[in-house]
């Protein structure tokens, strides 16, 4: 998370993807609140343990059998 501020701090642009022709934003990554969807990430907090890494939390639908795949689905269809 501490690596994620200090990008967005001084290379706030490093955190996007932006289309070359229509300087349209396609993707960014944000820090603040927790979501996922097709235009981008933002993290909310650090992961307990001692590396710290940035961690999201995601709701799963009460309907849904399998929480893996659940969540795999939804970040690996996210498409640039």
């Amino acid at each position: 998370m501490a690596d994620w501020e200090v990008v967005k701090k001084y290379r706030p642009q490093a955190l996007k993807i932006v289309d070359e022709e229509s300087k349209e934003e396609l993707f960014g990554i944000g820090i603040g609140s927790n979501s996922i969807n097709n235009y981008g990430v933002s993290f909310g907090g650090v992961s307990n343990d001692e590396m710290r890494f940035a961690a999201m939390t995601m709701l799963i639908p009460p309907d849904v059998e399998d929480a893996a795949e659940y969540v795999a689905d939804k970040v690996t269809s996210l498409s640039l």
